[in-house]
């Protein structure tokens, strides 16, 4: 068995995401839109920006993800989103 690692890299956006090098890290503050309203009655969640807090890493994916993906704490919904890709997030900037 050989010793060589390899990585797996996504080109996305102009950027290069390595698998199993995530790029944020728990506790960091995030923002991604979501692209259609989810749930119903007291549980509805219209289309658009989601702020939030990263909870859990899957630096190496998830089934159906082809990339690092992370669940996502939605406090202003009380709400976790799971495996968002890392691609989809954006750094929030807290004053």
């Amino acid at each position: 068995m050989s010793d060589d690692i390899f990585y797996i890299i996504i080109k996305t956006k102009g950027e290069n995401h390595i698998k199993g090098h995530p790029k944020y890290k728990i506790g960091d503050e995030v923002s991604f839109y979501n692209s259609s309203d989810v749930g119903s009655g007291d549980t509805f969640i219209k289309a658009g920006k989601i702020e939030g807090r990263v909870e859990i890493v899957d630096a190496y994916g998830a089934i159906g993800c082809d990339d690092v993906s992370y669940d996502i704490y939605d406090k202003t919904n009380n709400m976790l989103w799971k495996h968002v890709e890392e691609k989809d997030l954006k750094k929030e900037k807290r004053s």
